[in-house]
């Protein structure tokens, strides 16, 4: 990842920032004006030199010693992250898991924005989901012509359809929420959050202590 800023975070630093950014929105304004590096830390379960660290890459966002500005911090998160245009994506997977998606406020405050649902299932299409009108794959085929969508969500079963399908209306980048790990063509950028394999860790955390 190459940025305005001229440097190329590792993927762990992008999980620490993201992280970061997702714990302050969720904190009220009225309590956090500020936040120090050491409050951040305890929120975001790391270290306050660690994150003073990555900042430091990106211009600091404040002065030595002196608490962050939260709005100030969350502005320069989003812009890092290239937020400061809406971000659109498309749902396949008319399921509990896109309604799920459907109802993340979290997405309205970063300007991203679902534009459309559709499903491979005709029992599920033409249905509503969250307020979606169901499309078939051909449906939403044409709908990509007048809306363009940034990434490509897979909420359903059939996974490496869905990677077809966003492949061939030129969706690159796909946020697989499958329970199964999702092909990455050549010219693709696919991230795989298996939420099973998730699970199955802290399940072998219980049962090693």
């Amino acid at each position: 990842m190459k940025n305005i800023f001229g440097y190329s975070p590792s993927p762990i630093t992008l999980k620490r920032l993201a992280g970061c950014l997702c714990q302050l929105l969720q904190l009220p304004a009225s309590k956090y004006p500020h936040i120090s590096s050491t409050q951040l830390a305890r929120l975001t379960g790391g270290k306050p030199s660690r994150l003073r660290q990555d900042f430091h890459h990106f211009g600091g966002f404040g002065q030595p010693g002196h608490p962050y500005e939260v709005p100030v911090l969350i502005e320069e998160l989003k812009r890092i992250f290239g937020l400061e245009r809406r971000i659109n994506l498309l749902i396949c997977g008319a399921g509990s898991m896109a309604e799920t998606i459907l109802s993340y406020k979290t997405l309205k405050d970063l300007d991203i924005k679902v534009t459309g649902v559709f499903d491979f299932a005709v029992k599920r299409q033409g249905k509503r989901c969250a307020g979606f009108k169901v499309m078939s794959a051909a449906q939403a085929g044409d709908f990509l012509k007048s809306n363009p969508a940034h990434i490509g969500v897979i909420c359903g079963s059939e996974v490496e359809r869905a990677v077809d399908f966003f492949n061939a209306n030129g969706i690159k980048f796909i946020w697989n929420l499958s329970l199964a790990d999702a092909p990455a063509p050549k010219g693709m950028m696919v991230h795989n959050a298996n939420l099973l394999a998730g699970l199955l860790t802290l399940i072998y955390k219980i049962n090693d202590t």
